[in-house]
């Protein structure tokens, strides 16, 4: 199973449904599983597809308009976001994939969060990314391979997620770096590229992995 996850952020419709059909094995099976967050309902309804579940407080979106979906409805005054509880949800399901999309856009505040909650998908060894137009996002920790076939964007960006990475190695990329130490708060390791076939990134530590290209 690979679960397509579709917050209430700035969603473009052609590459939401090209990661919908993307994602699933073989047309008709139902090996994806999706999840609208709140906003994100009213996204997938635009888009023509019907998610498997909807979750959220639901203070974008009234949760009757979507009486054909089940819903689990939060409370407004919790500890955690929607996007967080729904990221739960995916990842008690053990899938082969997380994606999710609609947690970027102007609320710099959400996106940071929804960064930095990838690491539970991390944790569990579920690979999980956050995808929007111009930006893939991954946390990693231990070995990232990318395929030049399979880079997203033009550049590729190393950014620690808590402490300084002590021995960040970046192979098959326009500046490699061998057991380089990363401290938090600097740009060195921004607007890199990958050149060769498959590009290797190597950590002890957790870091974020940001594919982007100019919008």
């Amino acid at each position: 199973m690979k679960i397509l996850m579709v917050a209430g952020g700035k969603v473009d419709i052609d590459q939401l449904l090209y990661t919908a059909r993307d994602m699933k094995k073989k047309p008709g099976e139902d090996d994806l599983y999706i999840i609208g967050i709140d906003g994100g309902m009213k996204t997938l309804k635009e888009a023509g597809l019907r998610p498997d579940i909807g979750v959220g407080d639901f203070d974008s979106v009234n949760a009757s308009d979507y009486s054909d979906t089940p819903i689990e409805k939060l409370c407004p005054e919790k500890d955690d976001t929607d996007t967080e509880h729904a990221l739960h949800m995916a990842i008690e399901k053990c899938p082969e994939e997380i994606v999710i999309m609609g947690a970027t856009g102007t609320r710099l505040d959400q996106t940071i969060a929804s960064i930095e909650l990838l690491k539970y998908a991390v944790d569990a060894g579920i690979k999980a990314i956050i995808l929007d137009p111009t930006n893939r996002i991954r946390v990693a920790k231990g070995e990232t391979v990318i395929t030049k076939d399979d880079s997203f964007g033009y550049y590729l960006s190393v950014i620690p997620y808590a402490e300084e990475l002590t021995d960040l190695t970046m192979k098959g990329f326009k500046y490699e770096i061998e057991d380089f130490n990363l401290k938090k708060g600097t740009s060195r390791c921004i607007s890199n590229e990958v050149v060769s076939e498959k590009a290797v990134i190597y950590c002890s530590g957790y870091y974020i992995v940001m594919e982007t290209c100019d919008g």
